[in-house]
């Protein structure tokens, strides 16, 4: 499907939305809105609508073309932000404004805004990262006690290190770590040493290779969030928690 054709199905699909009483506001992300769009992509909408607050997502589909629209209200969204949720925050500011006749979505890509401008203490104050300190602890000690059970070992390596990775972005930027895939492009363009050495922890090099880059990392992050903070079993992951039974019993 060409370009001109998708541009017209979205046309016509935002006119629709556009006599929808019930949506205020329409935002959209992704790649048609970056100028980066693919044949079989689908095309993302944030829809502020006027009702209960609550959140979902729909498929729609117009003749081959794909659209998930992400149904949500204005309060949900001003919660989230006020609440400093990094995804959202990330939503508003990249997000393009399609339709927004009362000023709400603008409002909105507002205050994410106002809230970038400030420290990063604001996204990422000092409870949560001793919170994230415990979490990145607890995880690190278990690898340790998992490195000879190779797919144990697996599953540990990648909770670590998708928390270290997180707690490393967090605290460069207000929005954390945004999924699996992005990792790694954010990572390289805060920090290039640390992107190789959570590539070559990830990669399947030799496990004492992988070992003296996730300690590096380790000691990294810990001093970063202010230190080691007493290990609270509390705070694994059920997962981690499940695999290590499983392993000691």
């Amino acid at each position: 499907m060409g370009l001109e054709l998708v541009n017209q199905k979205f046309d016509a699909e935002i006119e629709k939305l556009k006599q929808d009483d019930e949506v205020l506001a329409v935002m959209g992300y992704g790649s048609y809105f970056k100028g980066r769009f693919k044949s079989g992509s689908d095309i993302d909408l944030i829809l502020i609508r006027d009702g209960e607050d609550i959140s979902y997502k729909k498929k729609v589909f117009n003749e081959g073309l794909e659209f998930e629209f992400r149904y949500v209200t204005e309060d949900f969204l001003l919660e989230l932000l006020s609440r400093r949720h990094g995804p959202t925050i990330k939503h508003m500011l990249e997000a393009t404004i399609v339709s927004d006749p009362n000023g709400i979505a603008e409002k909105l890509k507002q205050y994410a805004i106002d809230i970038t401008a400030k420290s990063i203490d604001e996204t990422f104050p000092h409870d949560a990262r001793r919170e994230k300190a415990l979490v990145i602890e607890s995880l690190h000690r278990k690898i340790h006690q998992v490195k000879d059970h190779p797919g144990f070992f697996e599953f540990a390596c990648s909770k670590l290190l998708l928390n270290l990775a997180d707690a490393f972005i967090r605290l460069h930027c207000h929005w954390g770590l945004q999924g699996f895939r992005e990792s790694t492009r954010q990572l390289k363009a805060i920090d290039p040493k640390v992107h190789q050495q959570f590539e070559s922890a990830m990669a399947p090099n030799p496990q004492e290779l992988r070992m003296e880059n996730i300690d590096a990392l380790y000691h990294l992050v810990i001093d970063a969030l202010g230190g080691v903070v007493a290990v609270k079993e509390s705070v694994l992951s059920m997962g981690v928690e499940q695999v290590i039974n499983t392993i000691e019993n």
